[in-house]
């Protein structure tokens, strides 16, 4: 999941709250749905996507990991994101990414799953593509 987060800028909560069903092709290029459905929804109207999946993703085994959830008949393609009592959608997994930043004994300010959102966003700002309709002109389906 935090992959998810640093290849695609997801917030927490959209990669935590992903389905195994998110997971599709369009075009033959595999492709991350990142819509709100009953029990979740989404931080902003711009925060609907379909996104195509990171080729280095792909490299390091994702669809593998996709089609071991998928046979397994699971809904969440992370089960530790459901939200749980007192959390939000993605709350423990949020959790336990600053716990292990901790005990990497990593340096910085606000080193969470968000950083990985605000890495996406610095990137896109330093190659001119701050403005996300100007990155989906870029994918082609």
């Amino acid at each position: 999941m935090p992959l998810l987060c640093l290849f695609h800028g997801l917030r927490l909560a959209e990669a935590a709250g992903l389905r195994v069903e998110d997971v599709g092709e369009e075009a033959g290029v595999p492709v991350l749905h990142i819509r709100p459905y009953e029990g979740r929804t989404l931080k902003t109207v711009d925060a609907r996507a379909t996104l195509p999946v990171h080729p280095e993703l792909l490299r390091l085994g994702f669809a593998a990991f996709v089609g071991v959830r998928r046979e397994a008949e699971e809904l969440l393609l992370f089960p530790d994101g459901a939200a749980s009592k007192g959390r939000e959608v993605g709350g423990n997994l949020g959790a336990w990414f600053s716990r292990h930043v901790r005990r990497l004994e990593l340096v910085g300010t606000k080193l969470g799953m968000h950083s990985f959102r605000h890495n996406f966003e610095d990137a896109l700002r330093e190659a001119q593509l701050a403005d996300w309709s100007a990155l989906e002109k870029l994918v082609q389906f």
